[in-house]
């Protein structure tokens, strides 16, 4: 490298950083997914171990463990970040104390096959990275000042980027730098690097207002890039759950909001149609319950109409003969023979009543009751 290019310092303009500045070699590697090591089917790359390193631009460098985000959920697998090259998809990714990516070789590409086969058989390849320098954030660490990251200190001058987006993770041959064991960690190659924060112990800054107004034309560029491609991938993500969600729109949008994987979601649709499938069958019960309940109603019901005429019926029966029975003890009372009934029935007063019933009778027939059959009055 040219020793005219300018060393980074806290008078560094963003469009004096050369391209070959993002150009990084770090300690990594190429291998099977140790859960995988009969079948090897899947691929594995350590892009970072969370280690300070110098770099003959920035000085002592370091990325911030704890600011990296995945910029998908799952993560592109590269041959040489070429993006014709496709050979894995990246479903793990661990960012406890290093950066770890592993995922399944693609079944039908050529490269993919190739190289599972030259590792096979023992060829030894680096692992290279691509973050997003749209997003980073870089804090200059001035010379004769410390700052931590990751549990280690680095000793200016140098740079920590703090905040930073990695977009995808590359086999290769060699690093950025031929014959060594170091991993290359490249950005875009052209100087477009949007909206790059540079803050140190001085608060000298990069701001996003400052960048648009010095560099107007990369800053639209890139935004409206940024915008289009990401309204473009929201809408096939969004596309892709409601298929998996098989057209439950509301479930679909959910998962989409709260950024699921494809497991996720065939999980989140599995629960509900099972959550669903139980509330009906509740129903079911819950309908069935409620006929029989009302069947038996009915069949009380039934029953006490059935007992209400019997008792009717029965109270209607005994009323009339009742009535006729108390007429006529009524008229026995009253009767100017009753003592001489009593005493022919020896002092049997409801014999005696019988027997009045009998003369009753017969007078009603016709009969001549005093003949005979009624007493002689004295």
């Amino acid at each position: 490298m040219s020793d005219k290019i300018k060393k980074f310092d806290k008078d560094t303009k963003l469009a004096d950083i050369p391209s070959e500045a993002f150009e990084f070699n770090l300690p990594g590697g190429v291998g099977f997914a140790a859960e995988d090591d009969e079948g090897k089917n899947n691929l594995r790359l350590q892009l970072y171990d969370g280690g300070v390193y110098y770099h003959w631009y920035w000085g002592n460098m370091a990325f911030d463990l704890d600011g990296v985000k995945a910029g998908k959920k799952k993560l592109p697998m590269l041959y040489a970040h070429d993006t014709d090259c496709r050979i894995a998809v990246a479903a793990s990714m661990d960012f406890e104390g290093h950066v770890i990516i592993e995922g399944p070789f693609l079944k039908r590409s050529q490269k993919a096959a190739e190289i599972k086969q030259d590792m096979e058989d023992g060829f030894v390849f680096e692992s290279s990275l691509r973050f997003d320098s749209g997003t980073s954030v870089i804090e200059r660490v001035g010379e004769g000042t410390t700052a931590e990251v990751n549990g280690r200190k680095l000793k200016g001058p140098g740079v920590i980027f703090r905040k930073w987006v990695l977009m995808e993770g590359s086999v290769c041959v060699f690093g950025a730098l031929n014959n060594t064991k170091a991993q290359a960690f490249i950005v875009n190659n052209e100087n477009s690097l949007g909206d790059i924060d540079m803050s140190e112990k001085d608060k000298t800054q990069m701001t996003v207002e400052l960048f648009k107004t010095d560099h107007e034309d990369i800053y639209n560029q890139v935004f409206e890039k940024g915008k289009a491609e990401g309204q473009t991938d929201a809408q096939d993500r969004l596309k892709q759950i409601t298929e998996l969600c098989k057209n439950d729109h509301e479930l679909a949008v959910t998962c989409f909001t709260e950024g699921k994987s494809d497991a996720d979601v065939l999980k989140a649709y599995a629960e509900k149609l099972e959550n669903k499938n139980k509330q009906l069958a509740d129903d079911n019960d819950a309908l069935k319950e409620k006929a029989q309940t009302l069947k038996d109603k009915n069949s009380d019901r039934n029953a006490l109409n059935e007992f209400s005429d019997d008792v009717t019926n029965g109270k209607k029966k005994g009323n009339e003969n009742l009535s006729e029975d108390e007429k006529l003890r009524e008229e026995f009372k009253k009767s100017e023979h009753r003592a001489e009934y009593i005493k022919k029935c020896n002092n049997d007063e409801e014999l005696a009543f019988q027997a009045f019933c009998k003369v009753k009778k017969a007078d009603a027939d016709g009969r001549n009751a005093v003949q005979g059959n009624e007493p002689k009055k004295k």
